[in-house]
């Protein structure tokens, strides 16, 4: 996860902490090490209900209100993020082309395999989500250059392997396609990984050694766990599809409501009580007011963008359910968020974006 990888990174560097110690460890990779173990263990055949409801309330709590946070941090104040004169001529760049162009190229792509009704055209941007999804999880900035071949290297071999095993796939009742993958090209990507996992295995021994057998090791967690383990779970069926989205949300979350919590607290009058009294008696503080506003923000959000807009257009657009299912609209909304929410973070999490600087590195 490119966001909490880079900001634990950089803060564990000076022994800082998004929330602390213990909460980084867990969020950020750690609790992966404790859920695996279970996969191995747990008759999954024997809970496919306690499953099925696991999946919704992992959706509802951690999922969806990931997506709708990075939705408010990104527009937020847009127009001056965009078009301001003070801005980096390249950042302002990146966010018209990730906050305009591509949203608008996605929609008249959706749009035009609707009309044109070729629900298999439309299924091969089932791909584009998977390969938004699995780059989120290398890093990014100024980390080390090994590390990054490294992850681009694991990010590789785990989108081939994804594609030999998924050559087809359904979501929402849509047939989706990957690429054929030929044996010999895993095996090279598979030698590759091998290869600078060792020399990345290397690098962190000497920097280990050098310093005094001091690592940041939070990051190196988040690290290992989300190029490795991650990649591991995602081969042990039904209860690992719903965990992994789920654990990369956690570390999502902790980034963006430090990021947000830090904002509140800059703004002149974050100290003082709140206007409105009942607001006051449960907040005390006017930062901590806004937070909370945040947040029920991201989770109604995340109903409308996930449930609720796309099944009312189900019940009021007419459409071919013989060609497109009877799902249609959840399918369009599901696949344009994830790969939308890629582009978003590209732009949010740059260690040059000045808001990062000020807001979580500061």
């Amino acid at each position: 996860m490119t966001a909490g990888v880079a900001a634990t990174g950089q803060r564990a560097a000076t022994q800082r902490y998004l929330y602390g110690p213990v909460t980084d460890f867990l969020c950020l990779g750690g609790l992966s090490l404790l859920v695996l173990p279970l996969l191995f263990a747990l008759p999954v055949q024997e809970f496919r209900p306690g499953i099925a409801l696991l999946g919704m309330v992992i959706a509802y709590v951690v999922n969806h209100p990931h997506f709708a946070i990075s939705y408010q941090i990104f527009y937020e104040d847009f127009g001056h993020k965009a078009f301001g004169r003070d801005t980096n001529a390249t950042l302002r760049l990146r966010y018209i082309f990730a906050g305009i162009v591509m949203p608008v190229a996605l929609v008249l792509f959706m749009t035009g395999c609707v009309l044109a009704g070729s629900a298999q055209t439309l299924g091969h941007a089932a791909m584009l989500m998977v390969d938004a999804a699995l780059k989120r999880q290398f890093f990014t900035g100024d980390e080390k250059k090994i590390l990054r071949v490294n992850a681009y290297a694991v990010w590789s071999l785990t989108w081939l392997t994804t594609n030999a095993i998924m050559s087809k796939s359904m979501l929402w009742g849509i047939q989706s396609y990957m690429l054929p993958v030929p044996s010999w090209v895993l095996l090279i990507a598979s030698c590759v990984v091998v290869a600078t996992t060792v020399s990345m295995s290397a690098m962190l021994a000497k920097k280990w050694r050098t310093d005094g057998g001091r690592l940041p090791w939070n990051g190196v967690v988040a690290y290992l766990v989300t190029l490795y383990v991650w990649m591991i779970m995602a081969r042990f069926g039904p209860l690992a599809l719903l965990l992994v989205p789920a654990l990369h949300s956690l570390q999502y979350l902790l980034v963006a409501t430090r990021y947000q919590t830090n904002r509140f607290r800059d703004v002149p009058d974050a100290r003082e009580a709140p206007e409105n009294p009942l607001l006051a008696r449960i907040f005390r503080r006017r930062y901590l007011a806004r937070f909370a506003g945040t947040m029920t923000i991201s989770f109604l959000l995340g109903y409308v963008g996930f449930w609720a807009l796309p099944k009312f257009l189900l019940s009021v657009v007419p459409y071919d359910t013989a060609e497109f299912g009877p799902a249609l609209f959840l399918f369009l909304f599901w696949i344009f968020i994830n790969v939308h929410h890629y582009f978003l973070d590209n732009v949010m999490w740059r260690s040059e974006n000045p808001d990062v600087r000020k807001h979580l590195f500061s």
